[in-house]
């Protein structure tokens, strides 16, 4: 059994590292599954930009079983994302229950992988040092525990760094800790001071996920009003029609 100073894994074997699946082995999986829906699955994946997911088996087995239920994947990137997070701990549960009581600590396990996650934001960085590491997560029992988590890697080497096992992973946490703030606090992380009228560029994906995410009109006016063309990155339902429509005009008559 594991302990605190042991993962519980099994002495005298060997770790390897899985290669990512190809793309025909993607695509003849994906046929398998899906049949004639094949097509209509990688069309909403290419529109909702997750191709890089498809070559890890996992990611790709569970972003099919999502469009099994309802024959597409969910409206929100958001969404999908907070539906593989949850897929990857409950995976990480079974894997470790001899080890550690993960079902238990779940809401434990999300908050601290958020504060990894707006801490490597702040930094501009998909990576952190071990010392790093200790100084985002000064407590070893929670270090510990995530350590247990598979979406989040720990890269031997010269010198031992952390990530996530996506990028989006890390954007997504990171705007789940914004989405419970006020406007004031998102724009000193997210923009330039003083004058906040400029989104710092390491924070754009954060903010589609956070736009996502969110219902502060407050948030979305700020927006409007000084990067309206970030707006284009919200999900279709949250900006009016007519104001999407202006903003492309605006975005095409500026490169015209």
């Amino acid at each position: 059994l594991g302990t605190q100073q042991s993962s519980g894994t099994l002495r005298g074997f060997s770790s390897y590292i899985l290669l990512n699946l190809d793309s025909r082995e993607i695509e003849k999986y994906i046929e398998t599954r899906l049949g004639k829906q094949a097509r209509i699955f990688t069309d909403n994946v290419s529109k909702k930009q997750l191709q890089e997911l498809l070559g890890i088996p996992f990611y790709l087995i569970h972003l099919v079983e999502l469009f099994e239920v309802n024959r597409t994947l969910p409206q929100s990137k958001a969404e999908i994302f907070e539906q593989l997070l949850i897929a990857r701990i409950q995976l990480d549960m079974e894997h470790y229950r001899t080890t550690v009581e993960l079902d238990e600590k779940r809401k434990t396990i999300i908050e601290t992988l958020e504060r990894v996650a707006l801490g490597m934001e702040t930094l501009g960085r998909n990576y952190i040092t071990d010392d790093e590491f200790q100084q985002l997560i000064p407590d070893e029992v929670l270090r510990i525990l995530i350590k247990h988590c598979t979406v989040w890697k720990k890269n031997e080497g010269e010198k031992i760094s952390w990530q996530f096992e996506h990028n989006n992973f890390q954007e997504y946490l990171a705007a789940r800790v914004l989405s419970r703030q006020p406007i004031e606090i998102i724009r000193d992380f997210i923009s330039f001071q003083p004058d906040h009228r400029k989104i710092i560029p390491s924070w754009v994906n954060t903010l589609s996920f956070l736009l996502s995410i969110s219902n502060d009109r407050g948030l979305f006016s700020w927006i409007l009003d000084n990067e309206p063309e970030l707006a284009v990155k919200c999900e279709p339902d949250k900006i009016e029609k007519a104001t999407r429509i202006c903003i492309f005009k605006e975005i095409f008559n500026n490169y015209k």
